[in-house]
């Protein structure tokens, strides 16, 4: 936290709130790197890399659509939403039915 309120506090007057954005981003992900790192170590949980890299890889490809050729329309973002969920239901499937209906 005393990263991001210092590196906020450093580049918000300079770059405006859009920095705010991208700070908490990085260092969201450096946290969530480190802790991966250091739970490795400890405690190991065998993580499925490729799924969870194909899941941010497309939500960054839907929003990146949206954002650049959609901008407001609340519909396309709506619609860009919902098919990112269709796909993880469709991927997870198994993994749903196992939790829905375990007894």
């Amino acid at each position: 936290a005393t990263i991001t309120i210092s590196l906020n506090l450093i580049l918000i007057p300079r770059l405006g709130f859009i920095a705010s954005a991208w700070i908490t981003l990085f260092t969201y992900m450096a946290m969530s790197l480190i802790s991966y790192s250091f739970g490795r170590k400890h405690y190991h949980i065998s993580y499925n890399i490729t799924k969870i890299c194909f899941y941010i890889f497309s939500s960054t490809v839907l929003s990146t659509i949206s954002f650049l050729y959609f901008g407001d329309n609340l519909w396309v973002s709506s619609i860009m939403v919902v098919s990112f969920i269709i796909l993880i239901v469709v991927s997870e499937k198994k993994e749903i039915q196992t939790l829905l209906y375990k007894n």
